[in-house]
């Protein structure tokens, strides 16, 4: 996937699984209590053992298809044979 590359770029997802937000019959299972009350994420926290899984299904779906991009969970790698091809990726 990233043969022939000789530029690379890597773009790190700042707080990825945040971004995916949760069915309404899940967040039930992401409740916390606290000393201010019992409150339900709406996305999906760090720590869920799923969550991994998830995105990466997630991750691998959007980008489909595009040649010199490599996921892998948050992080995305582009490369191309050239500055041209590489900014277009």
């Amino acid at each position: 996937m990233l043969h022939g590359g000789k530029r690379f770029s890597k773009v790190d997802l700042i707080d990825a699984y945040m971004q995916v937000e949760l069915e309404e019959s899940s967040r039930r299972y992401t409740t916390i209590n606290t000393h201010k009350g019992s409150f339900e994420y709406t996305r999906i926290p760090f720590g869920i053992a799923s969550a991994p899984a998830i995105f990466q299904r997630i991750m691998e779906e959007t980008p489909a298809g595009i040649e010199g991009v490599l996921i892998y969970l948050d992080d995305l790698t582009v490369t191309g044979p050239d500055d041209k091809k590489h900014l277009e990726r």
